[in-house]
């Protein structure tokens, strides 16, 4: 069986480039090959793959040609996952100031639009997950429920018992 998709945002394949700038200022130069409004996932250049970056470790991220959009967007991010091969990495957008926070939605606007994706569809996951959320939320509500009433059941069965 398939694990639901609980990503909030959609991902789409991209033909940018990116610069990472690490906190010891170290450069990596990778490809984009897929974005989203939350994050993206870069595959690092060959002559750049050395040690890779460290999970969890806050970045700057130089994206250009990004939607082929004439300006480029720096945006912060965390490393969230590290490729075992150590050929690519997870950045997840810190959520910021919002110049750069629109010029990166305007990017990836211009990216899903070049590839015939509507705009409307790059949110369409967080609607799926608020979903599952609240029926997860459901669910505990009644098993709450359920023990609560199972707990009573006992205390009433040692009151009977006792008195």
């Amino acid at each position: 069986m398939a694990t639901p998709e609980l990503r909030a945002h959609l991902r789409i394949r991209s033909e940018g480039r990116a610069i990472v700038i690490l906190p010891d200022d170290r450069r990596i130069s990778a490809r984009v090959r897929d974005i989203s409004l939350g994050g993206a996932y870069l595959m690092v250049d060959a002559s750049d793959r050395g040690a890779p970056p460290p999970e969890g470790v806050e970045v700057e991220v130089y994206l250009h040609h990004v939607g082929h959009a004439a300006n480029a967007v720096t945006v912060q991010g965390t490393i969230l996952r590290v490729a075992p091969a150590g050929d690519g990495f997870v950045v997840r957008f810190t959520p910021a100031a919002s110049e750069p926070a629109a010029a990166l939605h305007e990017a990836v606007v211009a990216e899903a639009e070049r590839q015939g994706i509507a705009p409307a569809r790059l949110h369409l996951r967080r609607a799926r997950s608020s979903a599952i959320t609240r029926v997860l939320a459901g669910v505990t509500k009644v098993a709450a429920l359920l023990f609560a009433y199972a707990g009573v059941r006992v205390l009433f069965g040692w009151l009977d018992a006792v008195l």
